[in-house]
């Protein structure tokens, strides 16, 4: 596996924008699968509430970013992620977003004291985490609105 891999944002306002992923660990979600979930979504992150949990390249957020949403929280527990996405988001000129440096789990396991959102991508490490129990924490702490997508 190439030490260093890019991802282009596929559509919406930052089209043609590429990310540069430099850890190994991180594995983009690919440009088909992208355009699949976005064609089932298509107006649906029109002005929505944005959380990508497991952020990793942050792709998914920043695809519904570029499409219309309205903002973006982006969810990491590793350092160097976090201080990529940040490089990453200021260089494409992103402003409405938050980029938090933190334990998904327990994040969702303490109650929301902000907005709900309306579309939540959850891409954990594989064989990880428990994702009934993501979701459920979720919905109980008031992280997901009750018409929110996972």
């Amino acid at each position: 596996m190439p030490s260093t891999q890019e991802v282009r944002i596929i559509s919406g306002h930052y089209k043609g924008r590429k990310l540069t992923i430099k850890d190994p660990a991180v594995k983009p979600t690919p440009d088909r699968v992208r355009e699949t979930l976005f064609s089932w979504l298509g107006p649906i992150v029109q002005n929505s509430n944005i959380l990508d949990l497991f952020a990793g390249s942050g792709v998914l957020g920043i695809e519904a970013l570029s499409r219309g949403g309205k903002h973006l929280t982006l969810i990491d527990s590793s350092t160097n992620v976090y201080r990529r996405l940040e490089q990453q988001i200021e260089s494409i000129g992103i402003c409405n977003y938050t980029n938090l440096c933190t334990d998904s789990i327990e994040l969702i396991s303490s109650k929301n004291k902000k907005d709900s959102f309306d579309i939540i991508f959850i891409d954990p490490p594989y064989g990880t985490y428990d994702l009934l129990e993501i979701i459920a924490l979720l919905y109980e702490n008031g992280w997901a609105s009750n018409m929110g997508l996972l």
